[in-house]
């Protein structure tokens, strides 16, 4: 199996703002053609009505992934900024 067939590449937040806070009210992560569908679901879950600032940046960045969740939370705190 290549990383290619199991790899989430496309992360689509919708964000809210919360008293100036932003908010990920929802995360969709696209599906691939294996892997398994449950961990996509479980970080969407685990991040849902989180406050960006609430992310542990230094816990994310820990993993191994090309894409991961550390870079697009990075990202989105880049552009709040």
């Amino acid at each position: 199996m290549k990383k290619e067939d199991t790899c989430k590449n496309q992360w689509i937040f919708h964000m809210k703002q919360e008293d100036g806070v932003s908010v990920i009210e929802s995360l969709e992560i696209a599906p691939t053609r294996q892997g398994c569908p449950g961990h996509p679901k479980t970080i969407e879950a685990l991040v849902r009505d989180i406050p960006v600032d609430k992310l542990d940046l230094d816990a994310l960045y820990r993993t191994t992934c090309g894409m991961n969740l550390a870079d697009c939370v990075s990202a989105i705190k880049a552009k709040a900024g």
